[in-house]
């Protein structure tokens, strides 16, 4: 399969499993471990669950989604255990630097995700309160939020397919 056939698939299996299934972080995760078939493993899915929502749906820190999208590419190119002190392992900073760089070029220099979603719809939400729960899907940001995953899913099978 061709690099843009294997980006578009990335994201539309994140936005569709955020849509699903919700949990940003996972569902950028999950999608790059569909499409490449390799280098993350359900583990590190699950250790991404409570970065959902700016941190254990708090909202107060990074988007979830983009946590994600750089924990998938340090699967593949972050520094294992076995290398400390061996170096810095510029690759998988430069491409997530790459990653944090398209984030803000298409959604700006707001990474957090309250301010995400103030951006997207005017107000944030608080995901521990019922009424805001469901008043977040109703305003369209859980749209919002759905295409933002899959564009970071996408974008991760660009960059560590180069």
């Amino acid at each position: 399969m061709e690099k843009e056939q294997l980006m578009n698939m990335a994201y539309q299996l994140a936005h569709d499993y955020d849509v699903d299934y919700g949990f940003c972080p996972q569902c950028v995760l999950a999608a790059v471990q569909d499409v490449m078939e390799e280098g993350i493993s359900d583990d590190v899915i699950r250790s991404a669950h409570g970065l959902s929502g700016g941190g254990c749906l708090t909202g107060n820190g990074t988007c979830g989604a983009l946590q994600g999208g750089l924990m998938a590419i340090s699967c593949f190119h972050g520094r294992k255990r076995e290398d400390f002190g061996k170096g810095r392992y510029l690759k998988n900073l430069t491409l997530g630097k790459e990653l944090l760089n398209k984030f803000t070029e298409k959604y700006g220099d707001k990474h957090n995700c309250n301010e995400l979603q103030c951006s997207f719809v005017g107000r944030s939400f608080d995901s521990w309160n019922p009424e805001d729960a469901a008043a977040f899907k109703d305003s369209g940001c859980k749209k919002r939020c759905a295409e933002m995953t899959g564009d970071i899913a996408q974008w991760v099978i660009e960059l560590i397919a180069k």
